[in-house]
């Protein structure tokens, strides 16, 4: 596990998503609200298969 993508949020709003790719074309959108209450641990966003890599991290 490694930190893939940083992106800065003001307010964690029910009106945004965050948007992620993969290399190997899996395609995620999660509610940006998903991630206002990380755990002492962290929070995985996207699980990633053995040769698979994060290429993009947008908020939408």
């Amino acid at each position: 596990e490694k930190i893939n993508a940083i992106l800065p949020v003001k307010e964690f709003d029910d009106k945004h998503y965050i948007f992620m790719a993969t290399a190997l074309g899996t395609v995620k959108k999660t509610p940006l609200t998903d991630f206002s209450n990380p755990r002492k641990s962290g929070i995985i966003a996207i699980n990633l298969d053995e040769n698979d890599f994060l290429i993009g991290a947008e908020i939408t």
